[in-house]
């Protein structure tokens, strides 16, 4: 365990991320254990900040130009196997498990979803990923105001003044950084009932999977995203037709949930119904 964790964080250095997942093969040990997966060989979900599920990639043969890949996607509560036959460039179609000697062993254990049920709710990959980092225009103004601050300190010597604000009858410093949410304090509570404003918000954060994005090649799901409101999903949409538009027979659905069913919004290309 200790080797694999020193392994992970040597990796993670380099690569900017590392995921951390189980593994088990009888054969070798009669008890699962860990296994580090480069960054580079994985395209992440994340909701919230938190990783919500996350698709491996690796080759597992190539002949005359064609490729083989081995796509395997974490799920809460489950792993998808497929195998592409694609080039260098591109990811191509899928084929069954059985056409390389590398993944047909899941052919006899996957279901008829190519999926492995883990018997556990959550998802079973953690990860330590270096995030980007949110550029809203909150956070760009206190970066503005923390370098004037930081040029006056050098031009006077002295720290600038704080600034004030008038609460309930008596002077108290305010900090001008932006809170978690994006603003000050004033701005997230929006009301003189900051009780009343959390239980807004989180209302809002009811449904985090409310919009889906759904990637297919063929007919079969190559990845899924969700999110909460329809600005980022529809975003993600863009990004996702740039991103993975060169992907064989293609489509790209934008939906949204409608009780325990979504119904397509969009999709691309929109000549396909």
């Amino acid at each position: 365990m200790l080797a694999t964790l020193q392994t992970a964080a040597e990796v993670g250095a380099a690569l900017g991320g590392v995921y951390l997942r189980p593994v088990y093969d009888t054969d070798i040990a009669d008890r699962p254990w860990l296994v580090a997966e480069h960054a580079d060989r994985a395209v992440p979900e994340f909701t919230w900040g938190r990783l919500s599920a996350v698709t491996f990639w690796r080759v597992v043969g190539e002949d005359d130009g064609q490729v083989w890949r081995h796509l395997e996607r974490h799920e809460p509560g489950v792993i998808l196997d497929g195998l592409y036959q694609g080039t260098r460039e591109t990811l191509g179609r899928p084929v069954p498990l059985e056409d390389s000697p590398v993944t047909e062993g899941y052919a006899g254990i996957v279901n008829e979803d190519g999926a492995i049920e883990t018997g556990y709710d959550l998802l079973d990959v953690s990860t330590v990923h270096a995030m980007p980092k949110e550029m809203t225009a909150a956070n760009k103004t206190a970066e503005k105001k923390a370098a004037a601050k930081t040029t006056a300190k050098k031009a006077t010597g002295k720290e600038a003044p704080a600034k004030k604000s008038r609460r309930r009858g008596a002077w108290s410093t305010r900090s001008s950084a932006p809170s978690v949410y994006g603003g000050d304090s004033a701005s997230w509570w929006g009301s003189s009932s900051p009780r009343r404003a959390g239980r807004d918000r989180v209302r809002g954060m009811a449904d985090l999977k409310r919009y889906r994005l759904t990637l297919t090649s063929a007919g079969a799901v190559v990845m899924q995203g969700w999110w909460p409101d329809l600005a980022s999903a529809e975003r993600k949409f863009t990004s996702w037709i740039g991103s993975y538009g060169a992907i064989a027979e293609a489509k790209i659905v934008l939906s949204e949930r409608g009780g325990d069913n979504y119904e397509a919004m969009k999709q691309w290309p929109d000549d396909q119904a």
